[in-house]
This record gives structure tokens, C-alpha cells and sequence, in this order.
């Protein structure tokens, strides 16, 4: 009876045990599952505003990006526009508080623009340069050397960030008769060019910091990601934003217009060297001297500027043919033979003749190009 009796009391223990252990692992697999569920639901919830998400990391990425190229190219640090051993140096005297600065200005641009959660890089480049370039008038350069040099390292910064990002290009943002990547490359160069004054420079400084600036960005082309079937409509769109954006100058008046374009042509000119894109040679020069020339001369057109009129239109071509002609001598590439620029020089005025058909002018025939 006894042995009996305790059977049945192990048997009891036994059954509340396994009551005990069963509750257990219940409650420790309800710990372990409820997070994972709370978790799933969130995944759900945040995938409707993932394009949102993405938006606002692409806007601080870029300037991530600006941030550490400012860095990289600062006090005894240089870095150079292209991998070719012979392209363009870029360097900055910034310290790490004024490149805060400056960091934090493009930051403060953008968000007042309402593109934080924007993820289109066509309207997010111009208001980082608005914003980054307007600083440097405060943040404490010592001179107008130094600020174009921080400007060329924005500008390269901003030309490298757009490779591999063929998706933040949106189409319903690309200018008409312009690829998405003509029109990013438009938007930054003719945002630079425009808000030189913004940065702290004089109407006399704008024709070195526009020819400074205009051969950076071609330079950078290949740091871009662009092709070569992409570089001739890149290299027109980027001398016509330069140039179309000179009257958005403060205090840059008509007399200084003919030797700023000058400067532009010659910098695009002189950085063709620069350029570190597969399938892209010396073969090819001839028809990007053309490009310079042609988009530079379309854009005479789009200048609005006291004093300015179709009356001007002679000099300025002859200005933008002087300058691409001036520079062929100073393009460093391997197969190229400065000493032998005949058909160079025929593309450079072919180039220019070619777009006189795209001006749009009062005053202007296209169809009577006799004086020209």
C-alpha cells in the first residue's frame, strides 16, 4: 500500500512538473516569436514609405560623399580629377570645423528646398552646390585661390557621385533633348558657375574660376561612370550651362562676357586630356573639340544681360572658337600630337558654325550668317 501510495505521489509530482515545463516553453517561445512578429509588422509598415527613406539617404549620402572628398583633398592631402597619372591636382586649405561648415550649409540647402526625402539627384546637386558654395564666402578663406580650389573639389565630388546612380536620375527631370545624364552634368556645372558671387568672388575672378571649374567637371567625366558614346552630349550640355548661366552673375556685366566664355571653352578644351573613360582616345578629340564648341556657342542666346544683344553675337563665337583653339596645345594625352592641329582646328569651327542655327535671339537670322 505504501509503495502503492508513492507511486501515485511521484506520479502526481511528475504531471505538475511537466504542467511547469510545458507553461515554460510556451513562454519562452512567446518571447522569442513576439519580437519576430513585431518585427514583420514593421517591415510591412515601413515599405510604404521605403522610396522616402531611400530619398533622404541619397540627399545626406551625396553630401557624405562631398564631406570626405573636402577632407581627402585638405591641408598636406591632394587628390586628382581622373586616374590618369597626368590629370588635373585638386587640393583645399579647409579645416575640419570650416568643412563643417560648409558640409552642414549644403545640408541646411537642401532641406529648405523640401528635397531631404527627394531621391531625384537632378534636383538635389543644384542646392547642395547653392548651399556648400554660398558658405565659402563666410567660413574664413584667406583669398579667391582658395575658394576656387574648394569650388573645383565640389564640383568633382558632385560629378563622382553620380556614378552608379542611374536610378536617382529621373527622366520627368531631364531637360528636353537631353538624357538624364546630360542634365544632372548641366544642372551642377551651370549651379556652380551661377553662384560664384554666392561663394565670395569678384567679377574679376570669374573668368579663372569658370575655366577652373568647367575642366574639373570634364575632367571627372570617367569618375562619373559615363561611357564613351556618352561623353559628346555631356561635354555640349556642360559648356552651354556655363555659358547660359553667366548673367545670373551679380555685378558681371558685358564687358567681362567675352573673355569669361574664352575661359570656359579653354578649360573644357584643355581637360579632353583628362578624361579616363574605356574606348575614349586621342581618335576621338576631334569630334569632343566640336561638342565644346557647339554647345557653348547654342547658348548665346539664353544670355540676358544689360548690353547685351544679337549685335554681340560675332564676337562672342569668336570668343568661343579663341578659346577651344587656345587650349589645344595644353591637352596631355597619350597619341596626341599638338604640333599637327589642322583637323582640330576645322572641328572647333565646324562645332561653333554648326550651332548658330540654335540661337534664339532678337535681332538674330539664322538664316543670314553672313557676318558671322
Amino acid at each position: 500500500m505504501k509503495s502503492l501510495r508513492a507511486n501515485i505521489l511521484c506520479f502526481s509530482l511528475s504531471i505538475k512538473f511537466l504542467k511547469k515545463l510545458v507553461a515554460k516553453r510556451i513562454l519562452f517561445s512567446t518571447m522569442i516569436l513576439l519580437p519576430l512578429i513585431f518585427a514583420s509588422c514593421a517591415k510591412k509598415d515601413d515599405s510604404s514609405s521605403s522610396a522616402s527613406s531611400s530619398g533622404e539617404s541619397i540627399a545626406s549620402t551625396v553630401i557624405a560623399e562631398l564631406s570626405a572628398s573636402l577632407s581627402s583633398s585638405s591641408s598636406s592631402r591632394q587628390s586628382q580629377v581622373s586616374s590618369r597619372s597626368t590629370s588635373k591636382t585638386l587640393s583645399n586649405s579647409l579645416t575640419s570645423s570650416q568643412i563643417t561648415l560648409v558640409v552642414d550649409a549644403a545640408t541646411a540647402a537642401v532641406t529648405a528646398a523640401s528635397l531631404a526625402s527627394s531621391g531625384d539627384l537632378i534636383q538635389i546637386m543644384p542646392k547642395i552646390i547653392e548651399g556648400s558654395q554660398g558658405k565659402l564666402a563666410t567660413v574664413g578663406l584667406s583669398n579667391s585661390s582658395e575658394k576656387i580650389k574648394v569650388i573645383n573639389v565640389i564640383g568633382n565630388s558632385l560629378v563622382k557621385s553620380i556614378k552608379g546612380r542611374s536610378s536617382n536620375l529621373l527622366s520627368t527631370s531631364a531637360d528636353s533633348g537631353s538624357t538624364v545624364t546630360e542634365t544632372v552634368l548641366s544642372k551642377i556645372t551651370s549651379a556652380s558657375i551661377s553662384n560664384l558671387d554666392e561663394a565670395g568672388l569678384s567679377s574679376v575672378d570669374i573668368g579663372t574660376a569658370s575655366s577652373e571649374l568647367v575642366g574639373t567637371i570634364v575632367g571627372s567625366l570617367g569618375s562619373g561612370g559615363l561611357t564613351s558614346n556618352e561623353l559628346g552630349g555631356a561635354l555640349d550640355k556642360i559648356t552651354a550651362g556655363a555659358v547660359g548661366s553667366l548673367d545670373q552673375i551679380t555685378g558681371f556685366s558685358v564687358s567681362s562676357l567675352g573673355d569669361a566664355i574664352d575661359n570656359i571653352t579653354s578649360g573644357a578644351t584643355a581637360a579632353l586630356g583628362d578624361i579616363d573613360v574605356t574606348g575614349f582616345s586621342s581618335d576621338d578629340l576631334n569630334t569632343m573639340v566640336g561638342k565644346v564648341t557647339s554647345g557653348a556657342t547654342g547658348a548665346l542666346g539664353e544670355i540676358t544681360m544689360t548690353g547685351y544683344s544679337s549685335d554681340n553675337l560675332s564676337s562672342m563665337v569668336e570668343k568661343v572658337t579663341a578659346g577651344a583653339t587656345g587650349a589645344l596645345g595644353k591637352i596631355v594625352m597619350t597619341g596626341y600630337d599638338s604640333s599637327d592641329l589642322t583637323g582640330m582646328m576645322e572641328k572647333v569651327t565646324a562645332g561653333a558654325t554648326g550651332a548658330l542655327g540654335n540661337i534664339v535671339m532678337t535681332g538674330y537670322d539664322s538664316s543670314d550668317l553672313t557676318g558671322m
